[in-house]
């Protein structure tokens, strides 16, 4: 996927977020992000590319792309105009006034964004929708069909609604799907062609074996290839949609307004005390949050252990890293390395949390005879340059030797173990690590610690 395109479909989102106005929406959320980051330590991610901007983009739903939000008399159009086929859907869509009233309002304050002409736009879909209204309007610009989703509360009238998101393209026949709430409030509409099947899946669990279990999906909507989902019965941060089309699957561009998880706040509890090395709690909290909200969990009775932390940085960017497990209600155990770094010649004060390597454990799994080796990059957060990588290798108690090993288990090199964990630059070619006792014999290997998702597609 396009990052650009993947950023902008999240920006407003994220500009609610930061209680950004839609106007120059790119330049305010991102600086905008810079100043929450420098007033809270850091956010979570699941890359460097993604620390700019929190995407709020639903699980099962694919993102297809968003408009450049730029001036459009800058930029020839080079398709002729075509009408979207169906007819408006949604109960105000019943209401002509209502319907001219979306057709004549303004995408965008005057001078902000694009403006499509007036006898190229369309509406597709308004609705009362739980709290709140919801209406997707499409325009010609850029010689393409291009929508933007609109919504306000309960009652609101046409001139009452705003933006909700960038524009999206909005492809003949294609399903779109967006989830706006406000607080806990709100709802998943989903606009697809008449005849189509549209179900959701209100939830995923882990389940005690370590595999990810999909709720089954239920069917949803109206004949008319509509559907209005409460957003009180999804698992905002887990749900799944599926249309088929003449029982064959189709691709569902989405997004959505507002965070996708619930504030967390993790239990660190015991799990830092007498943890190996030097962890810095603010870094072990991030991480276990980070996992929390990926799967739509609070921090109430999670254990949460810490089998090492402290820095792992180069003589270019310094950093921090811990190794950190987080038990789940059915036994399973997520397994999380993550890094958190800050940088302050990008503009402003940035700084970033993600995981290095991350892993599903069954119940019963215990990682104190295991050697955990991962592979963490470095980067610069304004234009993603490599700034080298470090490897962090801890090993079970007793580990004297650290063998780093390549392709079919070849020893690269060998380091000697000073304390809980070995922290270096990870050789090219390096594989997996083996943890060797004082005697030469061998008490755990492994291969280098994966990014194992926790979601499904």
């Amino acid at each position: 996927m396009d990052l650009e395109k993947q950023l902008r479909t999240g920006l407003s989102a994220r500009a609610a977020e930061i209680d950004a106005a839609p106007t120059g929406l790119l330049d305010d959320v991102l600086a905008g992000h810079r100043r929450s980051v420098h007033r809270r330590r850091a956010a979570l991610v699941a890359g460097v590319a993604a620390v700019l901007v929190a995407v709020a983009v639903p699980v099962g739903v694919t993102v297809t792309g968003g408009a450049d939000g730029g001036d459009s008399s800058q930029a020839p159009v080079q398709g002729a105009f075509e009408r979207y086929p169906i007819e408006p859907r949604g109960n105000l869509a019943e209401d002509a006034g209502y319907v001219d009233g979306l057709l004549a309002r303004d995408w965008w304050p005057a001078s902000v964004g694009p403006q499509p002409a007036p006898d190229t736009r369309q509406v597709v879909f308004a609705a009362d929708v739980p709290d709140g209204v919801m209406a997707l309007v499409t325009g010609w610009l850029d010689g393409a069909r291009t929508g933007q989703w609109l919504g306000g509360p309960p009652g609101a009238t046409a001139q009452e609604l705003t933006p909700i998101a960038e524009p999206v393209p909005v492809a003949d026949g294609q399903p779109q799907a967006f989830l706006r709430f406000v607080d806990d409030a709100g709802a998943l509409v989903v606009v697809a062609a008449p005849g189509d099947v549209v179900e959701v899946s209100p939830r995923q669990e882990i389940a005690a074996s370590g595999e990810i279990v999909r709720a089954p999906y239920e069917t949803v909507g109206e004949p008319d290839g509509t559907a209005v989902v409460d957003v009180a019965s999804l698992d905002r941060a887990t749900f799944g949609v599926r249309v088929t089309r003449d029982g064959v699957p189709q691709e569902v561009a989405g997004g959505g307004s507002g965070s996708t998880t619930q504030d967390v706040e993790p239990d660190l509890g015991a799990g830092l005390d007498g943890a190996p090395g030097d962890p810095d709690p603010d870094l072990v909290r991030e991480l276990v949050r980070g996992v929390l909200e990926r799967l739509g969990l609070d921090g109430d009775g999670v254990p949460v252990g810490v089998l090492w932390g402290g820095p792992i940085g180069n003589r270019i960017q310094p950093a921090e890293a811990a190794v950190v497990t987080v038990g789940l209600p059915s036994g399973a155990t997520v397994l999380v390395v993550g890094m958190g770094y800050g940088q302050d010649d990008v503009g402003e004060f940035s700084s970033v949390v993600g995981p290095c390597g991350q892993a599903i454990l069954p119940a019963g799994a215990t990682v104190d005879d295991w050697v955990v080796a991962v592979r963490c990059e470095l980067r610069r957060l304004d234009d993603g340059a490599s700034l080298g990588s470090q490897l962090v290798v801890v090993p079970p108690a007793g580990t004297a030797t650290v063998q780093l090993t390549g392709a079919g288990g070849a020893v690269i090199d060998t380091r000697q173990l000073t304390g809980p964990a070995y922290v270096g630059p990870a050789p090219d070619g390096l594989q997996g690590a083996v943890a060797l006792d004082a005697d030469g014999a061998v008490l755990a290997q492994a291969p280098l610690l994966g990014l194992e998702p926790l979601q499904l597609d």
